[in-house]
């Protein structure tokens, strides 16, 4: 059978509800079979779309379809500079549209061709914002009463701009809103409606780090007073802080347990994240402000985030963000591997160097590695108690396996 080629490459602008989107549909030389992906930088789009247009088409036009691990390798170093967000965008595109055509050959979902499914269902959060404590825990409460149960939230800081929370107003002579002696007016980057007949501290509005944090540890309290623990509860800095304030919110978060704190810091500040891992087991998470596979591999390693955060249209596709998800499942359970003798069971050495060795039986199990990160509800002994019955189950468990195995 032969291959398929790329006959060509095209470039799709959209923009649904004011988010502009770039897609490419790659073409190849059997009728009727192309592919699809996503290239979007919303930020930059022209940039990508030229990228696409006038370096990786003309490269890659006459290439085999199927050579996706070769073809993302040539295109990611043809340009000798690499790794920044536009290559990156444009290569994710061509890289996803590779995966749908080879899914569509072989009839399969893309899922499947990577391994199959790992779960049947995956929790997913709701986004809670208002200009008050009350009105987020009302929105909580509606998302609760159907079925969700991570929620993100966000409230206004009331004299100052607002950023991550849509709902809030502009302007708008509230109760919240009316004491200009807290600060200036809220202005929000999202609405921009300005009252003519009132003077602003600054027409785009100003945000400061301090009443912002106190704000946001104000709707955490009311939220587990009203709620209790029973929810999780996830928050994004949006990297808008000093860092040293980040490390300080971090601390001061840990006790109210969110799901996880996201972009605390700026990818210019990532080693702020060892010094709140020295003081605090708040979980992190990180990622979407990273455009090259590069940048998170030492968060990774040297475990400094909990979640890997990354879109797949900014890191290159589907191809690199598949070797972050193993790497990330190094980093978090154990490779529990057994070589057993059953027919050589005295001397399995002496038998393998004489050349008598009959028999050998390898297991191998990933074990997930649970909470190794001491929680803030257990004190440094109840932690190691709990450790050491983890790890002594471990081990009953792989010698129970290990006879069953050698009974057969």
């Amino acid at each position: 059978m032969t291959q398929p080629k790329i006959k060509d490459i095209k470039v799709i602008f959209t923009e649904p509800d004011n988010i502009r989107l770039v897609a490419v549909k790659l073409i190849t030389d059997q009728d009727g079979l192309y592919g699809v992906g996503c290239a979007t930088f919303t930020q930059r789009p022209l940039p990508v779309a030229n990228a696409i247009k006038e370096y990786l088409r003309p490269f890659l036009i006459g290439r085999k379809v199927t050579d996706i691990e070769d073809i993302w390798q040539s295109c990611y170093v043809s340009s000798y500079w690499r790794n920044g967000p536009v290559l990156n965008n444009a290569l994710s595109g061509i890289d996803q549209a590779l995966w749908d055509i080879k899914g569509k050959m072989a009839n399969m979902p893309v899922y499947d061709l990577l391994g199959g499914k790992s779960r049947e269902v995956a929790a997913v959060y709701v986004h809670a914002s208002g200009e008050t404590t009350e009105e987020v825990g009302d929105k909580m409460q509606a998302f609760m009463e159907q079925g969700f149960h991570h929620i993100r939230v966000q409230t206004s800081t009331p004299g100052y701009s607002t950023y991550g929370n849509k709902t809030a107003k502009s302007g708008i002579d509230t109760k919240s809103n009316r004491d200009v002696s807290k600060g200036p007016l809220p202005i929000t980057s999202w609405i921009r409606d300005y009252d003519e007949d009132k003077i602003y501290a600054h027409p785009g509005g100003i945000f400061e780090p301090k009443p912002y944090l106190r704000s946001a540890l104000n709707l955490f309290e009311y939220i587990r007073d009203r709620f209790g623990y029973g929810v999780e509860i996830l928050h994004d800095v949006h990297e808008r802080i000093p860092p040293i304030l980040g490390v300080w919110f971090a601390k001061e978060v840990e006790k109210y347990q969110l799901f996880f704190l996201e972009d605390l810091f700026c990818p210019e500040d990532n080693e702020y994240f060892r010094m709140v891992r020295a003081q605090c087991a708040t979980p992190l998470a990180m990622g979407e402000l990273y455009s090259s596979p590069h940048e998170i591999i030492p968060m990774i390693k040297d475990r400094l985030i909990d979640f890997i955060r990354i879109h797949i249209s900014d890191m290159g596709g589907i191809t690199p963000c598949r070797k972050i998800a193993a790497m990330g499942e190094l980093f978090t359970n154990v490779l529990d591997i057994s070589l057993l003798y059953p027919e050589n069971r005295r001397h399995p050495m002496m038998a393998m160097l004489s050349g008598q060795m009959t028999k050998i039986i390898i297991d191998v199990k990933v074990t997930p590695v649970p909470e190794l990160q001491q929680s803030s509800s257990r004190s440094e002994a109840e932690f190691r108690s709990y450790f050491q019955h983890w790890l002594n189950t471990l081990w009953q468990e792989k010698d129970t396996r290990i006879n069953t195995l050698l009974e057969r």
